[in-house]
């Protein structure tokens, strides 16, 4: 099964975002992320087999152990690979770091991430409409705080391809202490 590591966000985060797709929508071809879909993810797993899965559930309960509940800010806009030549516009956490890299860390046998930015995808883009615009977009939300979020638990997410986008569906949870 195709699997991730995420941590879900609540309703009143989920609207923020929603409100800064509308505004984004027009400024680009592409896709804004799904509302029910919108999480921040941790570690992509890519296709993992049933005797795996067990290997990564472990790994999770300790990575889950190991931290208390914390709150992060929802910080700053950014793009993958730069605002320059834009594929992805995401909303920043910088205060996942620690959390993100003990889960890339314990699951490096499913691929090693270059670097680690802590983020939530809002949109995939295939062209922009209007550079100076989107530029103007960049600039505006920069420094943008879209609130606090309480990280209780990381979750084991399933990813199912389909043609009108992917379904995530939880495997496991793990509340941190």
């Amino acid at each position: 099964m195709r699997c991730f590591v995420a941590v879900d966000i609540d309703d009143a985060l989920r609207q923020k975002i929603v409100n800064l797709q509308k505004e984004l929508a027009p400024l680009i071809i592409g896709k804004e992320v799904e509302r029910e879909n919108l999480h921040f993810t941790l570690k992509f797993l890519g296709e993992i087999h049933d005797e795996q899965v067990n290997d990564v559930k472990i790994a999770l309960a300790g990575i889950a152990n190991n931290f208390e509940k914390f709150d992060i800010d929802i910080i700053g806009i950014g793009a993958f690979p730069s605002k320059g030549y834009v594929r992805v516009v995401w909303i920043g956490a910088p205060k996942l770091f620690n959390l993100q890299k003990a889960v890339c860390d314990s699951l490096e046998s499913f691929g090693k991430e270059k670097d680690i930015t802590p983020h939530l995808t809002i949109a995939r883009v295939k062209n922009v409409k209007d550079k100076k615009m989107l530029a103007e977009f960049f600039r505006k939300h920069e420094n943008i705080n879209l609130g606090t979020l309480a990280i209780t638990n990381i979750k084991l997410k399933k990813s199912t391809l389909v043609a009108t986008g992917p379904i995530y569906e939880d495997v496991d949870g793990y509340d941190l202490r």
